[in-house]
């Protein structure tokens, strides 16, 4: 009993990681993080002048320069509070 316990715990592990990387490839192939993060900055800064601001900054301009196809998925807090 407890062998069929711990296949079926395995067979579940194997089953949820390769669901998982197939979740990340798909997300990483069509910028779904990147394009996800660029929306909420500009639904959160809402304010035109503001946006002018934050993309002077060469860490910031891929989120807010329409021509940018591969967006950065991660955004550092304390740049984004500078």
């Amino acid at each position: 009993m407890g062998d069929v316990a711990i296949g079926l715990s395995l067979v579940c592990l194997d089953a949820s990681l390769f669901v998982t990387v197939i979740n990340e490839f798909i997300a990483q192939l069509l910028n779904l993080r990147g394009k996800q993060l660029r929306d909420s900055l500009t639904s959160v800064i809402g304010d035109g002048a503001v946006v002018t601001i934050l993309s002077q900054s060469p860490a910031l301009k891929p989120f807010f320069d329409s021509k940018t196809m591969k967006l950065p998925s991660y955004l550092d807090p304390n740049i984004l509070a500078r």
